[in-house]
């Protein structure tokens, strides 16, 4: 991407396929798109990279995205950080 990034956004899913369209079409509308397929791998990032918007599969590993979802709310660093689910 030769201009910098409208937004930078976390997806957190474990389907390949959702990965891969969601970020093709993020990616197009001018967006850096990261994907995590874990609960762990996703929080981890969160912990080094500064994000706009956080995306969750609600089937996240079985029915762990609400997990996710709670875990980024209890921490105060990540509050404010718009989450779609």
């Amino acid at each position: 991407m030769s201009e910098e990034a409208k937004y930078q956004i976390l997806f957190v899913a474990d389907n390949p396929e959702q990965q891969y369209g969601l970020r093709a079409l993020l990616t197009q509308n001018g967006h850096m798109v990261h994907c995590r397929d874990t609960l762990v791998g996703g929080l981890q990032f969160l912990m080094v990279q500064e994000l706009d918007l956080v995306l969750v599969d609600a089937t996240l590993e079985g029915s762990r995205g609400i997990e996710f979802c709670q875990a980024l709310r209890n921490d105060p660093k990540h509050q404010g950080l718009p989450l779609v689910m």
